[in-house]
């Protein structure tokens, strides 16, 4: 009988020991988990390989600083026109000094757009982001957009033509803007198109088509609103080359003076213009 017992409260301390033990486990806390340190990003910079203008077809280099949470760490870039965002194949490394530079082909149309850096976060590290708004300018070849207005002093001349394959000083361009200058000394031709406050810089060949007379001479002037930009006096075989400003213009106008009797087809391969949006495309 006192065996019994003795087993009984044996058995008793037994359970007495593991409930004791269990409860002390249970409350035993885990270690908390440190939160994810703070990040943040702030462009300084965003230079253009165009000089002042950011330019469709150019690069932009983007410049800035970072928190120290994100030394050596990858940031990627995005780009943003309204509600579409489109992540670009590029990514800069922040240095150990807390500094990035990135640069970034402009493959966007003309238009206010945003560049963004980001960094996605981590267990340790929160995401981070920050944005540029930028225009961006595009070249527009002039044989695109519209002719609102026309005049030559020779009634033959009823339009402007858009000339493809154009051979001047032996050179031939895949268009071009051809006024069929007047056959007799004095006369004039222009046409016009609307820039409608939105375009920067011309830019144009100049010279006279192979196949004019091989007397004739011109003078091919560009002007805006009532304002001579350029101008200069061609003969067969001859050609000139032009960029300038038309910052602030509204109407563009290509102007075309007969020196002589000999009839001639001035020129204009290739002429452009840079704008921030298309001002006057053909319907």
């Amino acid at each position: 009988m006192h065996s019994n017992r003795r087993r009984r409260n044996v058995a008793a301390l037994t359970l007495t020991a593991t409930a004791f033990m269990f409860a002390g486990l249970v409350g035993i806390a885990a270690p908390a988990q440190a939160a994810p340190a703070k990040a943040s990003i702030s462009i300084t910079s965003l230079k253009s390989s165009r000089g002042d203008q950011i330019v469709k077809g150019g690069k932009i280099t983007i410049g800035g600083k970072t928190s120290t949470s994100l030394r050596k760490r990858y940031l990627s870039v995005y780009v943003t026109r309204g509600r579409a965002t489109s992540k670009l194949n590029i990514s800069t490394r922040v240095s150990a000094a807390s500094r990035f530079s990135a640069s970034v082909p402009v493959n966007v149309n003309a238009g206010t757009v945003k560049y963004s850096l980001r960094f996605g976060g981590t267990s340790t590290v929160q995401k981070a982001s920050a944005f540029k708004s930028v225009t961006v300018a595009q070249w527009f070849p002039l044989t695109e957009q519209e002719i609102v207005d026309y005049r030559s002093d020779e009634s033959f001349i009823r339009h402007p033509d858009v000339e493809q394959n154009v051979s001047v000083a032996g050179k031939r361009y895949d268009s071009a803007i051809a006024l069929r200058g007047p056959a007799q000394a004095d006369n004039t031709s222009w046409s016009e198109w609307n820039l409608g406050y939105h375009c920067s810089s011309f830019d144009s060949k100049f010279g006279i088509g192979d196949d004019s007379s091989a007397g004739g001479r011109s003078v091919l002037s560009v002007s805006t609103d009532g304002s001579t930009r350029f101008s200069t006096e061609l003969g067969l075989g001859q050609t000139a080359s032009k960029t300038f400003s038309i910052q602030g213009a509204f109407r563009l106008r290509l102007t075309v003076l007969a020196i002589t009797d000999s009839a001639s087809r001035p020129a204009f391969p290739a002429a452009r213009i840079l704008c921030t949006s298309n001002p006057g495309p053909v319907d």
